[in-house]
């Protein structure tokens, strides 16, 4: 009773039967009419019990003709176990009429009770044990239960994570037989559908947490939402908990599985505004009755009843009753009209024999009463109440609500109130939620949110330090301060160092996006490039950053004490070594052997040549024909010409015989040996100098892969390893523990160019683009890649982020990025070199031009040959200007007797204009 009101005792000149309820206490002190507490609702189910026995009563409902029904009870405080229920079920069987129990409230209890009532045959109807265990026929024939099994709790949160794509949680749950059976249907039914990232236990007696470090388990765990699996006493204090430790709200989603009371909450805290705020976006998954088809003449009278006796502990409108009040209303009734029935077909109904020891007592008509239950089938309060032969569970009772607490105004507008407000509703029938109201009702998230939270933690808003080292393409750097350009930053950049190192490079180009898509801040910590790999790897651990985006490979080594993400960037080790060979052919290589210059040079030699042939025959050939016997006829000027150069050509070329061109002058013949004497010195120079090239040309790599590497072709110590690397890894668990040791990647073009080494592994993506950029001339890589892996973005293990990083991480790869940017980089970009110089992208073809040259002879080397050739046709002039002396000074007289006739005729023709 409250406040003096009384239910009615039975009266002693009546006979009665007794329906036994058992309940537990409630604590009257925090009773309140307008805020019910966390007990309250145990008021309700002993308010409801009574009602519907008296409404039994005020119905005429007699046994047997003669006995009215009546309620006995057994009410426990925390301090009872199942013994002691069971206790005091036992006296109230031996010093009563009982024929049938209501109850017990909790699981734990029912494991006690169940098979005692199975033994003497009554039936035991529970209105709020959810033990999955306890639907089993076999194992508890005599056990009934109206509210749904934790079978049907489990698989609505299931659909409702699947509703908003949640696949992980926080369990959080009481120590009881209650709590195990949620952890076990989630472990064992639907690990597939849900992983429970972290268990916390809190202890149902001590009433605190199993564990000190709830904090660094919330801190670190990789779920965003938290399952609390307790009843409504443990819920309160959890939550309090959690409030005054600031883990409801901002990050996490809390779902609990019991009714909670904000008024509670809020008034046990010393600062409720911000206590309000954090528990906006709270769920309740609840269990309610059916809103469609119930039978509301007994509700109706049941409340009138309740009222009538003790309206103070009416809450003041039916839908605020605890639908565990209304379970006990309908199994109360169902005993009563399966009672009544079977008293309608046994004229003894009711009798129990050995009552003295209760272990020993047995209901006599016990096989038809069960029949009748399990085919019993009427409406009650809570929908068709009705049960079969292959579960103890009620047939299509299960009615979950899914409650959010939300943030509304006063009715006078001036304040701002919390209140759970339903949104969506669950059944057995069609296990799905649903909305249950006309106009859908939207869901307030944590923070006042309108978007569906993630269940993994979000990396949104959180600042993160980034480390990264140098190596192209990956990541390049260029000191500004070096360069004087402080002002020439890219979109796609990165400024470190008090700004004054510009980074860029895929890796710069991944972090940017990576900020862009999720919205983090981030500092970029620029590492030594000397630092070995592994020690940037294992600096993870050691706080130094918090991740690493670089050309990381994934090793299992590495895997052991730090994370992965998902793979960014597929790779394999190549070997790399000096260049000796063109990578490219020429129709003109023939040509290479003398230079550009020598061949100009010896064009010069061949027209030089021709000429002088030609006007040395040609002012000799006419006056030796006079002196022959025979008449020959002069050759015409283009013919002579033609055939001067001709024989220059072939003489040069030591071809022979000038096509038939016979050569008159001594001049001529002195001219000839000139040609021979030149012919003779570039024809031995071009044929060693082609000869050379050519097997240049045709010369291989000392090695062509890893297997020569593997085969001793070359000397251990002369294989250049990075020390700490993925390849370092790979050379010694395969290859040899022998090796030249390197710091870092740029030692390897160093070494291989200062012949420190002969060949060095490293990855193919950096040997190609650094060979293609600075040293396609000089290095090559060889053979095939072997040792395949992939990089990946480095973390410590159990990172809350990952998931989150991997899901961008694979948007960005169904989005096709990574092929853009690695065409970017590996392909189409020139890119920036250190210290302002530009890249040739024509590298390939123009280094062995400049090869060539190297190789080819120059004017130079033959400048002496030359010089010699000039003196011999110096020498053909002058005997040629010897042996046409007589026709020179011919040709003088001549000229001279020319130039006096003139003159006499210039004096002639003066004097006669005179005497004009």
């Amino acid at each position: 009773t409250i406040n003096g009101q009384e239910w009615p005792y039975m009266n002693a000149s009546l006979d009665y039967v007794q329906l036994l309820g058992l309940f537990p206490a409630y604590d009257s002190q925090l009773f309140s009419r307008e805020f019910s507490g966390p007990t309250s609702w145990a008021l309700h189910c002993r308010s409801m019990f009574k009602s519907a026995i008296l409404l039994a009563q005020r119905s005429g409902i007699l046994l047997e003709n003669r006995y009215l029904i009546h309620y006995a009870e057994v009410v426990t405080n925390s301090n009872d176990n199942g013994l002691s229920i069971l206790d005091h079920t036992c006296q109230k069987v031996t010093q009563m009429n009982i024929t049938g129990i209501v109850g017990p409230a909790y699981s734990s209890e029912v494991l006690f009770i169940a098979p005692y009532t199975s033994r003497i045959g009554l039936p035991l109807i529970s209105y709020s044990a959810t033990n999955p265990d306890l639907s089993d026929t076999s194992m508890y024939p005599s056990f009934y239960r109206l509210a749904p099994s934790n079978s049907n709790l489990a698989l609505a949160i299931i659909k409702l994570f699947e509703l908003y794509k949640w696949h992980t949680s926080i369990y959080l749950f009481q120590n009881d037989d209650y709590g195990y059976a949620g952890m076990k249907l989630f472990r064992e039914l639907y690990s597939m559908n849900i992983t429970l990232t972290d268990i916390i236990t809190f202890d149902l007696k001590k009433h605190e947490f199993q564990t000190n470090n709830i904090n660094t388990i919330f801190k670190q765990s990789k779920s965003r939402i938290v399952l609390v699996w307790a009843n409504e006493n443990s819920t309160k204090t959890i939550l309090k908990y959690a409030l005054e430790h600031q883990l409801i709200g901002r990050y996490f989603t809390w779902i609990v599985t019991s009714k909670v009371h904000l008024h509670n909450l809020i008034s046990l805290s010393s600062q409720p505004n911000v206590v309000k705020e954090n528990l906006i976006g709270l769920l309740t998954i609840e269990p309610t009755v059916t809103d469609t088809v119930s039978n509301e003449t007994l509700l109706n009278l049941a409340i009138d009843i309740w009222k009538q006796y003790d309206e103070y502990t009416f809450p003041g409108n039916r839908y605020l009753v605890s639908p565990f009040a209304l379970f006990v209303f309908d199994a109360t009734w169902t005993l009563i009209l399966t009672l009544q029935k079977l008293c309608s077909e046994t004229p003894s109904c009711i009798s129990c024999i050995n009552k003295s020891y209760c272990f020993h007592a047995n209901f006599t008509q016990s096989d038809l009463y069960h029949r009748l239950l399990r085919k019993i089938s009427f409406l009650g309060v809570t929908g068709r109440v009705e049960f079969c032969n292959q579960t103890n569970d009620r047939l299509n009772g299960a009615y979950y609500h899914l409650r959010n607490v939300q943030p509304q105004l006063s009715s006078d507008g001036k304040k701002s109130l919390l209140q759970l407000v339903n949104v969506l509703k669950w059944n057995e029938t069609i296990k799905q939620w649903y909305n249950d109201t006309t106009t859908p009702k939207p869901i307030v998230w944590p923070n006042r949110s309108e978007h569906i939270p993630s269940d993994h933690p979000v990396i949104k808003g959180i600042t993160i330090r980034i480390a990264v080292i140098e190596s192209a393409p990956f990541v390049m750097s260029e000191n500004l301060t070096a360069t004087g350009d402080n002002g020439n930053r890219h979109d796609d950049s990165i400024l470190v160092n008090n700004n004054t190192i510009l980074l860029r490079g895929l890796c710069i180009d991944l972090i940017n996006k990576l900020h862009e898509k999720m919205e983090f801040n981030y500092n970029v910590i620029l590492v030594d490039r000397s630092t070995q790999y592994n020690e940037l790897v294992f600096g993870i651990n050691e706080k130094l950053y918090d991740i690493i985006i670089s050309d990381v490979t994934i090793t299992t080594n590495r895997l052991q004490k730090v994370d992965f993400s998902i793979p960014i960037h597929e790779n394999s080790v190549r070997v790399v070594v000096r260049q000796s060979q063109s990578s490219y052919s020429d129709l003109f290589s023939y040509l290479k052997p003398f230079s550009l210059k020598l061949w100009l040079a010896i064009l010069g030699i061949v027209l030089y040549s021709g000429c002088l042939l030609c006007y040395f025959e040609r002012t000799t050939t006419t006056k030796t024909l006079r002196n022959q016997t025979t008449t020959v006829e002069p050759k015409s000027v283009h013919q002579t010409i033609t055939l001067s150069l001709y024989y220059a050509w072939s003489s040069l070329v030591n071809m022979g015989g000038g096509g038939g061109f016979v050569l008159f002058s001594t001049a001529s013949r002195i001219l000839t040996i000139g040609l021979s004497t030149i012919s003779l010195i570039l024809l031995a120079t071009y044929t060693a100098n082609l000869s050379s090239f050519l097997t240049l040309q045709r010369t291989q790599p000392t090695i062509s892969g890893i297997d020569d590497i593997k085969n001793g072709r070359v000397s251990y110590n002369r294989i250049g390893i990075v020390v700490g690397s993925a390849s370092y890894e790979y050379y010694i668990n395969n290859v040899s523990k022998y090796f030249y040791p390197l710091k870092s990647s740029n030692e390897i073009y160093v070494n291989l160019l200062n012949e420190n080494i002969d060949a060095a592994l490293w990855d193919n993506t950096s040997l190609e683009y650094e060979i293609r950029h600075s040293y396609c001339s000089k290095l090559a890589v060889v053979g095939l890649g072997f040792a395949k892996s992939s990089f990946g973005i480095v973390m410590e293990k159990n990172w809350p982020y990952k998931h989150d990083l991997d899901l961008n991480i694979v948007s960005l790869r169904e989005s096709n990025y990574f092929d853009t940017i690695e065409r970017e980089w590996f392909h189409y970009k020139t890119p920036t070199i250190i210290g302002g110089s530009s890249s040739n992208e024509h590298c390939f073809i123009h280094s062995n031009d400049d090869d060539n040259e190297k190789l080819s002879i120059t004017i130079e080397i033959m400048i002496g040959l030359f010089l010699t050739f000039f003196l011999i046709s110096l020498l053909a002039v002058i005997a040629h200007l010897w042996e046409q002396r007589h026709n020179l000074k011919e040709l003088a007289l001549k000229l001279k007797t020319q130039s006096n006739c003139d003159q006499s005729v210039r004096c002639c023709y003066r004097g006669r204009s005179q005497t004009k």
